[in-house]
């Protein structure tokens, strides 16, 4: 046992803190396949006022060439070409990418995306939600189980929400139909960089009568662990866009009224639009 005044912990498997004393004392035990030894500790800590707490080791860096994995100074506020979705001259895209399948497991991603969704429904004061790319709908049914929901996916996915929730609203995720009724909030969380066409889905949403729209992507300044100007180190991305590049986009089909770094351990960039209406344009240019 280790006893020290920093507080910190590391790579141990169980801890055990005092609460009484100021001291953060340790112990560690390797009892991963002796769960019968793990409550007998767990025990003997609480007899002498120690609770034990699972820590997770920090995993070991990836030793990786950082060269052309980050934006150049020129590079972080760049625009490219339409054709290229706004993203800059040089950038590799993929021609196409396997399904991802997140029926299986909560991955966790994207919660803050889904809980400011919520937050501003909830001061908005909608009512219906439209999730597109809605997944396993796990997120959808935690923060909006209270409204009335549609959640939008492909096949097999779509097939699967069916059988699991009969009594929600499920749509497959054809750009192409038309969309019946009207929504209060669009989310479309982390969807569009598995897109070859985004164009389709921006056209979609443009087309639809919502009220407010919350759109999540990478923000590929933000990712070390892949070339700057691509691939995605992710199998299932046929592109990603930095922060610049993705609100230019955006801008072509919405009022962009906020666009913020949701999750800088995930890279997650979070964007809200609102109905383009005569005149609107990018916050960035709204802001000279």
């Amino acid at each position: 046992m280790t006893c020290g005044a920093s507080g910190e912990t590391t790579s141990l498997d169980y801890v055990a803190r005092g609460k009484s004393c100021g001291l953060a004392c340790a112990a560690a035990y390797d009892v991963r396949a002796v769960p019968l030894l793990e409550r007998l500790v767990d025990r003997t800590a609480r007899l002498f006022g120690y609770r034990l707490f699972k820590v997770h080791p920090l995993p070991a860096r990836r030793e990786v060439p950082l060269a052309g994995r980050f934006p150049r100074l020129h590079q972080r506020e760049a625009i490219g070409r339409r054709e290229h979705f706004f993203i800059q001259e040089g950038y590799q895209h993929r021609r196409e990418v396997p399904h991802f399948d997140d029926t299986i497991e909560d991955t966790g991603w994207q919660l803050e995306v889904y809980q400011f969704a919520r937050e501003l429904a909830d001061a908005r004061g909608f009512s219906t939600v439209l999730d597109i790319g809605c997944g396993s709908a796990r997120k959808l049914m935690r923060y909006f189980g209270a409204f009335a929901t549609i959640g939008m996916e492909v096949a097999p996915t779509y097939d699967w929400l069916r059988r699991t929730h009969p009594g929600r609203r499920w749509e497959p995720a054809d750009f192409s139909r038309p969309f019946e009724g009207r929504v209060d909030l669009v989310i479309a969380a982390d969807v569009i960089e598995h897109l070859l066409d985004p164009d389709a889905l921006m056209r979609f949403i443009a087309s639809l009568d919502f009220d407010t729209a919350v759109l999540s992507t990478p923000d590929r300044n933000l990712n070390l662990e892949a070339p700057y100007l691509g691939p995605s180190d992710n199998p299932y991305h046929v592109r990603e866009w930095s922060f610049a590049e993705f609100e230019r986009y955006a801008g072509e089909f919405f009022a962009v009224e906020e666009h913020f770094i949701s999750n800088a351990a995930q890279r997650t960039q979070c964007l809200v639009a609102r109905r383009r209406t005569s005149g609107a344009g990018t916050a960035r240019e709204a802001r000279g």
